[in-house]
């Protein structure tokens, strides 16, 4: 039985609904974070990048009214860095109960590196259960308020609950020294994102991020290390130390889509 006092704890999507976890003030999981899920869990696939996994979400095409897309293809947004410079992208759909069904092959839009992400279209074989996200659904974090991530890699959806830490800059949370220990990360000093107060995100890239009210807050993009004059602090295996986790924000959202949209962009761009 999942520990559902501890923030972090992942816990299968079926368990949390079947009253595994029960919804009260002892615990992460509680009754607004309960229909914050429900609203928006037809919304989120799962997106494969060949040997990368994680997450993303169905978005209205209203959000993209002069892009051109065909009456049978999805729009889904994603983490660029799980489909940048990948001959395959699949996107599969979950049921009712968080079971995934078919994936189907996705074609690559757009994509900013500077931000980390990237937009799909694809046909799906299961229709999407709603019409999808659009720009009501975001919303700015607020520090200190409990949100849900969502760990898609696997065939079963699990949620995780966590605590807002704080919205600031790449560059405030230490951009400069992850990009030079890293040089494959390309995000951008300036991108707004939104910290929050776990190291653990593995397969939840390009997931959104539920507030308690059903927003979504943004999308994970990566971990953050521990950073101390300017530098990234590694353990006694020289491994760094993972300490919060970074997601790109509505803001940053919001910019990317009306940006493709006034472009009426049909390939990617830096």
């Amino acid at each position: 039985m999942p520990d559902c006092k501890k923030l972090g704890q992942y816990t299968a999507e079926a368990a949390l609904e079947k009253g595994v976890c029960p919804s009260n003030s002892t615990t992460a999981w509680n009754s607004e974070l309960a229909g914050a899920w429900e609203r928006e869990k037809s919304n989120i696939v799962a997106v494969s990048g060949q040997m990368d996994a994680g997450g993303g979400v169905v978005l209205n095409r209203s959000m993209l009214p002069h892009l051109a897309v065909s009456n049978g293809e999805s729009l889904v947004l994603t983490a660029a860095h799980l489909v940048d410079k990948k001959k395959t992208i699949l996107v599969g759909t979950y049921d009712s109960d968080g079971e995934m069904g078919d994936m189907d092959q996705a074609k690559l839009v757009a994509l900013d590196r500077r931000k980390d992400l990237a937009l799909l279209r694809v046909s799906l074989s299961a229709k999407p259960l709603s019409a999808g996200m659009n720009y009501q659904d975001l919303a700015e974090a607020q520090s200190g308020r409990k949100a849900l991530a969502v760990l898609t890699e696997d065939t079963t959806r699990s949620l995780g609950v966590f605590q807002v830490f704080t919205s600031s800059s790449y560059g405030a949370a230490g951009g400069a020294a992850i990009r030079k220990h890293y040089p494959t990360v390309t995000m951008a000093d300036k991108t707004n994102i939104v910290v929050f107060t776990t190291p653990d995100a593995p397969g939840t890239s390009g997931s959104p991020v539920i507030s308690e009210d059903g927003k979504i807050l943004g999308l994970v993009s990566q971990r953050l290390p521990k950073i101390e004059s300017n530098k990234v602090w590694l353990d006694q295996e020289h491994k760094p130390l993972w300490q919060q986790t970074a997601a790109v924000s509505s803001r940053e959202i919001r910019s990317f889509l009306q940006d493709i949209d006034k472009r009426k962009a049909v390939k990617p761009f830096l």
